[in-house]
């Protein structure tokens, strides 16, 4: 019994979750710079969010309910609102 306790600790502890590497909010963009629909992951929109000029933030939503097809991607310039949300992450560069 100790030892599936102490497995679980571990796993839990070492797997990355991505609802912990990324914030849960949602951007209103004082001006957009840029918008893809083919990535599947946040950490896609943050890499796009660096390589491109005028990007300061991003947002990303999931597919509403299937997650092997992409979401959205938003590459902004200046954040005119930030609010939580329970679908969509977001971050600043």
């Amino acid at each position: 019994m100790r030892k599936t306790v102490l497995l679980i600790a571990a796993m839990a502890f070492s797997a990355p979750a991505l609802a912990e590497e990324y914030e849960n909010c949602s951007i209103t963009p004082v001006a957009q710079v840029g918008y893809i629909d083919t990535f599947k992951t946040p950490g896609e929109c943050v890499a796009a969010c660096k390589k491109t000029e005028g990007c300061d933030s991003w947002s990303f939503r999931p597919h509403s309910f299937d997650k092997t097809k992409p979401g959205a991607c938003k590459l902004i310039k200046g954040i005119f609102k930030k609010e939580a949300s329970k679908r969509a992450f977001c971050g600043k560069i």
